[in-house]
């Protein structure tokens, strides 16, 4: 193996780079793939309290509705879609008690809308 390692150092250097770059890259993403899967299969994880540290893309995953949904909703800018939740409310000049209900009826609406759908 180290062998052959080396001849291609020798041989092909730029193949051999470009191959462990690419190996790189995919493991990078596949390690991410598999963490988020991880993350989100668990329960605790579905449906949870809507907290000023989260995202508006946050909440939409933890709800299962569209993060294109939320944003319509909220009037999201692009710049402001990684914006927490405290953070975006103080922008509006309302409280997170306000923000999160209209998240709760966009949840509502939208899980409504699909369940009309799904039958």
């Amino acid at each position: 193996m180290i062998r052959t390692l080396k001849h291609l150092w020798q041989t092909q250097r730029l193949v051999l780079i470009a191959f462990i770059l690419a190996l790189c890259v995919t493991s990078f993403f596949a390690i991410r793939f598999t963490a988020s899967t991880i993350y989100w299969a668990d329960p605790a994880h579905r449906d949870v309290h809507i907290e000023g540290w989260m995202t508006p893309g946050y909440v939409a995953r933890s709800y299962r509705v569209p993060r294109e949904t939320v944003a319509e909703a909220l009037a999201l800018k692009p710049y402001e879609r990684g914006i927490p939740l405290a953070e975006l409310s103080t922008q509006r000049g309302m409280s997170l008690d306000q923000l999160r209900d209209i998240i709760i009826a966009i949840v509502i609406d939208t899980r409504a809308a699909q369940d009309g759908q799904s039958r």
